[in-house]
């Protein structure tokens, strides 16, 4: 098995979201990192497992037009 090195980034296609392991009140949880409506998203979870099920899928990433 291989072993998970923080950040943990997911790519499909030209995107990107990264899952940090952050230290919080001498508990881990972890963070999912990405943009939505062009504000930065960290929500917080309390596994790995919740924050990587947490990860939108790209149809439900807005395409972006300039």
């Amino acid at each position: 098995m291989k072993k998970i090195t923080f950040p943990f980034v997911v790519k499909q296609g030209s995107v990107s979201v990264k899952i940090y392991r952050t230290p919080s009140n001498g508990c881990e949880s972890f963070s999912r990192a990405d943009y939505l409506d062009g504000v930065r998203k960290r929500p917080t979870f309390p596994t790995f497992q919740a924050a990587k099920a947490s990860l939108p899928t790209v149809s439900a990433i807005p395409i972006l037009t300039f």
